[in-house]
């Protein structure tokens, strides 16, 4: 269990960066929240990473909680009843 938390956070935090670079090549944030200083639109794509990388990491962490062994063979074939 602790190698995993931060596999899973330098997973979210690259996957982050795509995102982050994706989604300002589209939207700029002077725009969207008219910023009237460089300062805030500093402030903006911070917050904007740090929102993405938690979204991601949450997203890898659900994604490995669903995949725990043990778990997959109750859910899948509940037991019979009858004998």
């Amino acid at each position: 269990m602790q190698r995993i938390v931060p596999n899973i956070l330098w997973a979210s935090f690259l996957a982050a960066i795509a995102a982050e670079g994706c989604f300002f090549a589209w939207f700029d944030p002077d725009e969207v929240l008219n910023l009237t200083t460089q300062r805030d639109r500093l402030a903006a794509y911070t917050l904007g990473f740090f929102f993405l990388w938690l979204f991601c990491a949450i997203s890898g962490g659900l994604a490995f909680m669903l995949n725990l062994p043990g778990r997959r063979d109750s859910l899948a074939r509940p037991e019979s009843t009858e004998r």
